[in-house]
């Protein structure tokens, strides 16, 4: 039985351990949310753009049922995020709805590894034969034009099947 199968069965959420470090587990927890929904508004052409910048809503109740993360979790995890600079969020519409935005920090966080990454690879690149390098995986990676899909989607996943989670015992007098 595979494991990741089966925790993604019902859906999770990936965070970014370096980010969770640095801000929190909460807040990176928050940020691997706000960067699905990012992408789920994006290939929905959902965005609103504001001041030249993205932005998408979330409310507090979509965030827990997504993260399991309480009203104060949330606030806390988002606070930190702001002030570590990775999103930015505003107040607007009616009703009114907390909107995110995506700063590129992340990307300037990534960066610098991946380069590292890239240039103690250069001469295995060379032989690499498939012909491509670290280096355009890495471009590929960081960009923002291309969708990449991490998980299988609930259309595509296998039901689960369910097992008893006790067994019965046989018992026969002899």
């Amino acid at each position: 039985m595979k494991l990741m199968s089966l925790l993604s069965g019902k859906g999770f959420v990936m965070f970014n351990k370096e980010l969770a470090h640095e801000v929190s587990v909460n807040g990176a927890i928050i940020f691997g949310q706000l960067c699905s929904s990012y992408e789920s508004f994006g290939s929905k052409k959902m965005l609103t753009v504001r001041d030249g910048k993205e932005y998408f809503y979330l409310t507090s109740g979509v965030l827990e049922e997504e993260t399991a993360l309480s009203y104060r979790q949330q606030l806390k995890a988002i606070k930190d995020l702001e002030d570590a600079g990775y999103i930015e969020s505003v107040i607007m519409g009616s009703p009114s709805k907390k909107y995110f935005h995506i700063t590129d920090k992340i990307v300037q966080h990534l960066l610098p590894k991946v380069a590292v990454i890239s240039d103690k690879s250069a001469d295995l690149s060379e032989e690499n034969e498939q012909g491509t390098s670290v280096q355009k995986q890495s471009e590929d990676f960081l960009s923002y034009d291309k969708s990449v899909t991490l998980a299988i989607t609930k259309e595509q996943s296998k039901p689960v099947q369910k097992l008893p989670a006790y067994k019965k015992k046989n018992i026969n007098p002899i």
